[in-house]
């Protein structure tokens, strides 16, 4: 037994919505070719088309270069004059050894003026004898004058700012004790003048030479 197969939907499904719309696309189909055949759908297709338009650019005008204005100046013809050139310094010589003479280096000077001036030195004024007062003279021992013994007593004398003697030292013996003992006990009965710093009385040393010289009947003097 021969069966056959249809592959084309079966005629009673025309009669629906889907069949209905499967038909007239395949008149529109077929419509279409027929149009191609026969030349009109170009003819339509050109009436569709929007007209062209041809656009010519203008050409640009070409900028012409502007005149430079041209500025006369007068210049005046200066002389000028031209200095001689520089002479040219002679190179200096390399001494010779044998006959140069040898460097002299000078010490460095010291800045003047640089110097911060210091305090200004006191005035100190030594002690002296009072020629008013004088000074009593020591007591020449007999048995030195009769021994004829002479002979210079060096004493270094502590005067106080009063004037009085504060301490007496033998600096430099006569070379007879009698005569530096006597020497010795009168100089601290003496009163002097009182040493000075700056006008104000202060104690120094002072030395005196007490000499013992025989004159005529046994005199001495200072």
């Amino acid at each position: 037994m021969n069966a056959t197969l249809n592959t084309f939907p079966p005629f009673q499904s025309m009669n629906s919505p889907r069949g209905w719309i499967l038909a007239a696309i395949v008149l529109l189909h077929c419509g279409f070719f027929y149009l191609l055949s026969s030349g009109m759908a170009v003819q339509i297709i050109e009436k569709l088309r929007p007209p062209s338009v041809l656009v010519i650019p203008t050409p640009e005008r070409e900028q012409l270069p502007q005149p430079v204005k041209q500025t006369i100046v007068n210049i005046d013809p200066v002389s000028l004059t031209v200095p001689p050139p520089d002479p040219i310094p002679s190179l200096p010589q390399e001494p010779n050894p044998e006959t140069a003479p040898a460097a002299i280096i000078a010490p460095p000077l010291s800045a003047v003026g640089t110097e911060t001036p210091g305090p200004a030195a006191p005035v100190i004024t030594a002690p002296d004898i009072d020629p008013r007062l004088g000074l009593s003279e020591p007591p020449y021992p007999a048995s030195e004058i009769r021994a004829e013994h002479t002979g210079t007593v060096l004493l270094s004398i502590y005067v106080l700012e009063n004037g009085r003697v504060g301490e007496v030292r033998l600096d430099q013996s006569s070379g007879y004790p009698k005569l530096d003992d006597s020497a010795l006990r009168e100089a601290r009965r003496w009163k002097l003048r009182p040493g000075m710093r700056d006008g104000v009385p202060v104690a120094m040393w002072k030395q005196i030479p007490v000499t013992f010289q025989l004159q005529g009947a046994g005199s001495r003097r200072f």
